[in-house]
């Protein structure tokens, strides 16, 4: 990637969730970004495939669903939600992009769709797994997994809000009702 295709990239990142993807302006993010409004062009041929690109840089940017394979099902599922928040901690602007790219009005609804679907295809075959080999919350696995990223999101948003010595304590608060909610022993 060029310099100026991740400066823009940064620079949209940022007006984005101080703006909102609605509202955000490819002459304003070449502007800040200290680029011809062409050259923006020539990385991104519209708004909406610079919006796409941020939320490709964003995706690519966390993987919590491989490297922990040959742990127990109930350890990779609490370790999944521990490094999700913390990844969420130190990017808070990622974050509430996110937020706002699954919930937009200018990101066509097959898009936000599939975006979500491929954000969160290894929880489902977590829980998928975790359901056949011990007894995980038998629910849905759509529903289930629709409200681990709802309760994901919420606990995330409420971590850039509170002091850094209270992370801890919601970490681990939310750890307990995560299992909970999928009936995973709580030690």
């Amino acid at each position: 990637m060029t310099a100026k295709r991740q400066r823009i990239l940064e620079v949209a990142l940022e007006l984005a969730t101080t703006a909102g993807i609605d509202s955000l302006s490819t002459i304003e993010v070449a502007k800040q970004a200290d680029v011809a409004k062409a050259t923006l062009f020539h990385h991104f041929k519209s708004k909406q495939t610079l919006v796409n690109a941020i939320y490709e840089s964003i995706k690519t940017d966390y993987d919590f669903f491989t490297g922990h394979e040959s742990l127990d099902i109930n350890v990779r599922l609490e370790l999944l939600w521990r490094e999700s928040l913390s990844w969420a901690i130190v990017n808070p602007e990622k974050v509430a992009f996110l937020s706002m790219y699954y919930t937009s009005r200018t990101v066509p609804r097959e898009a936000r769709q599939r975006a979500k679907q491929q954000s969160l295809d290894g929880l489902h075959r977590l829980i998928q797994e975790a359901q056949h080999h011990n007894g995980l919350q038998n629910e849905s696995t759509e529903v289930l997994m629709e409200s681990v990223y709802s309760m994901f999101m919420s606990t995330a948003q409420n971590l850039v809000y509170e002091e850094p010595q209270r992370h801890a304590l919601f970490v681990d608060g939310s750890t307990l009702v995560f299992k909970r909610l999928l009936n995973c022993p709580t030690t």
